[in-house]
């Protein structure tokens, strides 16, 4: 029998300690998750289970899984995958490919559910929480402006912009149309690049910094401009990039 389940290193270790890998249902993936949840699976793990768990049984052989995931470049190449692709996998169809959709639907909302009352931002981090497991999936740039009231409450968001993000096609006044709306007093502009890297490009850095005088004129202050990437994010106020 290989030991070769398809778990991470310490799990291997425990199924051979605990001489799991003797006992009848040992490659049952659930059994194993109901075992051991408490040691955070990897993420390998975790999806082999889901797929187990709609009947995909077959995607819990180690080299299907890691097609899988090398065709799909990991998690957020999956959470990217459009249904009609998704349909096109072999043994999925549109039922299963709806489960899987779902599935990572719930999760984002998960991420982004608020308790009731108001959300607070107060840094970066805070901006990060609330959008990233959203926005740090798009496959093209999103720009979205964060209102605040004057105890850096959340009133809304509200997307101003998709697509290449710089001021040749964003309007400086779409910036600030909602937050005038809503009399919100201060903003945080957020925007994702797709490709992994939250580094400003010279376009970024020239958008925040008319943003910045348009919002003295209008009585907005724009308090940072936040970018997202795949689990990364990178604060231009911080870095003290546009502001001075």
């Amino acid at each position: 029998m290989s030991y070769d389940s398809g778990f991470g290193p310490v799990h291997k270790i425990l199924v051979i300690k605990l001489g799991l890998h003797r006992r009848p249902g040992f490659l049952d993936p659930v059994s194993f998750f109901l075992q051991f949840e408490a040691l955070g699976l990897q993420v390998d793990c975790v999806v082999h289970i889901y797929f187990y768990c709609i009947g995909q049984a077959d995607r819990g052989v180690a080299g299907q899984r890691r097609t899988d995931r090398d065709r799909f470049d990991g998690l957020v190449g999956l959470a990217r995958t459009g249904f009609a692709e998704l349909c096109a996998e072999r043994g999925l169809g549109e039922a299963k490919a709806a489960q899987v959709q779902a599935a990572l639907e719930l999760g984002k909302r998960l991420v982004a559910t608020q308790p009731q009352e108001r959300a607070l931002v107060r840094s970066p981090e805070d901006v990060a929480n609330l959008l990233q497991g959203e926005m740090g999936l798009f496959d093209q740039e999103h720009l979205r402006v964060i209102l605040l009231n004057t105890r850096n409450q959340v009133l809304g968001t509200a997307e101003v912009y998709r697509g290449s993000v710089h001021t040749a096609v964003v309007r400086i006044g779409e910036l600030f149309r909602e937050a005038l709306r809503q009399n919100a007093p201060a903003l945080i502009l957020v925007h994702n690049h797709p490709s992994g890297d939250p580094t400003p490009s010279a376009e970024d850095i020239a958008m925040t910094r008319q943003a910045i005088e348009a919002g003295a004129l209008l009585d907005v202050d724009v308090l940072d401009h936040v970018i997202l990437a795949h689990g990364r994010f990178e604060s231009m106020k911080s870095k003290k990039v546009a502001f001075t």
